[in-house]
């Protein structure tokens, strides 16, 4: 059985915002006698007048072995066929001209109960042991093969099997030949088993399906279709058709087929079904398989038939392309072609060579811009006038349908070429160097001719859009240039002027980007200033930075990590002859701390009003945080680097307080002491054993922050001679000393 299309129609409403098209249900076939010509989709009601057909005799089938012929299958292009219950479990390899058996494989772990058809897929032989004439059986089964095990040698093989049972059978009393539970013949379609069954009662055939992988199953019922006769056998095409054949015994013993096709939904019997009588069994004796061989013609083989007379065991067939539509014979073609150039110069002209696949019988071209714009030629011959690059389709055509190939970008269209892109490359240049790369953008199907200064060779590389060129010690300054050719012209020339070094490049005067970066920034960009005399540029980045992109150049891309708190950026410009001196910036995180605080901070007396502080503007902060002391208060200037503060009464003496801020956080504190009287003084320093009388003993303190003067108080009997309000006293004893 060969692989297939399962072609299907579906009802469809199309939607446009003016009107509704409905597809319209109905006879499809002219051949029916209800034929609707304005029917879009069948719908499965076509009805026949009575038709006949012959077979035709092709050979007797090898006796003893194929005298109860019953399944039939190719594969790979080779008949396989068996004889029904009883006999051996083997299958023959026949040969269709002669109907001698070729081969013979022993299916050695099965058993023929009653082996009644075959069928295949792409790996897989199916061998149904099925037949039920009693109704009894509960031992149904599908022996499962893989082909790769027949080959032309092969003489036993091993199955899988496959156990199932009717979805639809609940009881198995014994009704020799008059039950509706016997099985006959069998197809593969879509990835599943069909069975179609033989009902000895009411002449019809029911149709189930079942998964073809090994194990226990059940057959679902699907359907029913009343074909008038005991169906015997089925075999579907490549594109859907399927067979069923079988007799009638009864009347005059009639042999008749059945043809179902442009079915849908994944059932069969909702499309076309038309029934074909093939004489009688005195002509054509008991037919029991039937297997197509191409799209329009199958096989079909006999028992041996004594009833009455003596039909032989035969092999036979049956044609019925009079009777499908075209595109159930044959493929619809796949379009295909070549040019024999795809890409010329405008005005000239591209000839096309139709490749298509299965007979087309016309073709519809499109050209746009090409003359003709369209052909129905076979291979027509196309000119194109103006550069660009077009699209070609071809639609080939014949009676089964047609098919669409649209190939874009297909012919380019070349005119003169034009000047080549601005170069990449050092325009500095030292004597004596080799390897030096100059390039352009590269068109394909293009040459490039470069001309180089004087003092300059092209060492490889002439002709494409890339050279390499040595500059001796001769070399000059001067132009090297390009132009391009393509066979449809020559542009003009596209030059760059290249300077021999004479030095090394100078200092960048600046670095440009901001100097501030949190940590976890990326993405920044920095630049320095360009120095013509450089040829590349060198970039040191402070620790926990990385450079992203640009070494090189004069413009870096920077990544700075979680932990950047602050470093120093550098660049310096270089060229063959060596490198400048770096240029600087320093980048942070967060501002430095804050200079010292300017404004009074000693004798500043409770209830003093209007006290202004201020530091020097920090590099890097965006505003200030103030904290006053306590029982002081900042009445303006908060946020900037200048504050005014009042005290209240309470005041005694506090720290004022500062930090810079910027968008990455707060830099440390700077602090300072606010007093408003002084502080205790420390120790006095001077003698503590004075004798009576004793004079100039001298008394010392510290200097205290914030005191101006300082008051003494003596023991009695003595007297201060000098010092008093300063931090060092003399006192003179009297005759008592101290008490």
């Amino acid at each position: 059985m060969k692989k297939f299309l399962l072609l299907t129609v579906f009802s469809v409403v199309l939607f446009s915002p003016c009107k509704v098209f409905a597809q319209i249900p109905g006879c499809t076939d002219p051949q029916s006698v209800n034929y609707n010509p304005a029917a879009t989709i069948n719908d499965g009601s076509c009805t026949y007048g009575a038709t006949s057909l012959s077979l035709a005799d092709k050979a007797n089938l090898s006796t003893p072995l194929l005298n109860e012929s019953s399944g039939l299958t190719f594969i790979d292009g080779k008949m396989w066929s068996f004889s029904d219950s009883g006999n051996p479990n083997d299958i023959y390899r026949v040969d269709t001209s002669s109907g001698a058996i070729l081969q013979t494989v022993d299916i050695s772990n099965a058993t023929n109960v009653d082996w009644e058809d075959m069928a295949s897929n792409d790996n897989y032989l199916f061998i149904g042991d099925f037949g039920n004439n009693n109704g009894t059986r509960q031992d149904l089964k599908i022996y499962r093969i893989n082909k790769t095990a027949l080959t032309s040698t092969t003489t036993s093989v091993t199955a899988s099997v496959i156990n199932f049972s009717y979805s639809d059978q609940t009881s198995f009393p014994s009704l020799p030949t008059n039950n509706n539970f016997d099985c006959e013949a069998m197809i593969f379609l879509n990835d599943s088993i069909h069975l179609f069954s033989k009902n000895w009662v009411d002449k019809q055939t029911k149709h189930y399906v079942l998964p073809n992988t090994p194990g226990t199953h059940v057959a679902q019922y699907r359907e029913t279709y009343n074909t008038g006769f005991l169906v015997t056998s089925a075999s579907v095409q490549q594109f859907g058709v399927i067979a069923l054949i079988g007799y009638l015994r009864s009347g005059t013993f009639p042999v008749s087929m059945a043809m179902i096709y442009d079915y849908k939904n994944h059932l069969l019997f909702n499309g076309n079904k038309r029934k074909f009588d093939l004489s009688t069994q005195l002509v054509y004796g008991q037919v029991e398989g039937i297997e197509f061989s191409n799209t329009a013609t199958a096989f079909v083989t006999n028992e041996l038939y004594t009833n009455g007379s003596t039909i032989p065991a035969k092999l036979r067939t049956v044609n019925i392309a009079s009777y499908i539509p075209a595109d159930y014979l044959y493929p619809k073609p796949e379009a295909a072609f070549t040019a024999n150039n795809l890409q010329v110069c405008s005005g000239n002209s591209v000839s096309f060579t139709d490749q298509s696949t299965d007979a087309p019988t016309s073709w519809q071209w499109s050209f746009p811009g090409g003359n003709p714009s369209s052909s129905s030629a076979q291979n027509p011959q196309v000119q194109y006038a103006l550069p660009g690059t077009y699209s070609v389709t071809l639609i080939a055509t014949n009676n089964a349908g047609a098919d669409t190939l649209l190939k874009t970008n297909y012919i380019t269209v070349l005119g003169a070429p034009n000047a080549p892109s601005a170069f990449s490359g050092n325009d500095i240049v030292c004597k004596n160097t080799t390897g030096n790369i100059f390039s352009v953008i590269n068109s394909a199907g293009t040459n490039y001719t470069w001309s180089v200064p004087g003092g300059a060779t092209i060492t490889s590389g002439q002709g494409t859009n890339l050279i390499v060129v040595e500059f001796s010690g001769s070399a000059v300054n001067g132009n090297i240039c390009v132009t391009a050719n393509n066979g449809c012209g020559i542009s003009s020339a596209t030059c760059q002027l290249v300077k021999v070094a004479i030095a090394s490049p100078s200092k960048p005067s600046a670095i440009n980007g901001s100097l501030t970066q949190c940590a976890g920034t990326s993405g920044v960009v920095y630049t320095c200033s360009a120095i013509g005399s450089a040829t590349s540029y060198i970039w040191i980045v402070p620790a926990n930075v990385s450079i992203v992109s640009g070494q090189g150049t004069n413009s870096v891309t920077l990544n700075f990590d979680q932990n950047f708190a602050i470093g120093t950026l550098k660049v310096a410009a270089v060229n063959c002859l060596g490198s400048s001196a770096y240029k600087s910036v320093t980048i942070r995180a967060k501002p430095p701390i804050p200079g010292l605080i300017s404004g009074q901070a000693v004798e500043v007396c409770a209830g003093t009003s209007d006290v202004a502080y201020s530091i020097v503007p920090v590099t890097g902060a965006s505003s200030y945080n103030w904290t006053a002391p306590a029982n002081a208060a900042i009445i303006s200037g908060q946020g900037t680097n200048t504050i005014v503060v009042d005290y209240s009464a309470s005041f005694v003496s506090g720290t004022l307080r500062i930090a810079a801020i910027n968008v990455c956080g707060s830099s440390n504190e700077r602090v300072t002491t606010i007093r408003s009287v002084p502080s205790k003084p420390g120790i006095i320093t001077g003698s503590t054993g004075v004798c009576a009388n004793q004079t100039g003993v001298s008394y010392s303190i510290a200097s205290v922050n914030g005191g101006t003067t300082y008051n003494w108080i003596v023991p009695a009997g003595a007297t201060i001679t000098s010092g008093q309000n300063t931090t060092a006293i003399a006192l003179n004893f009297g005759v008592n000393g101290v008490t």
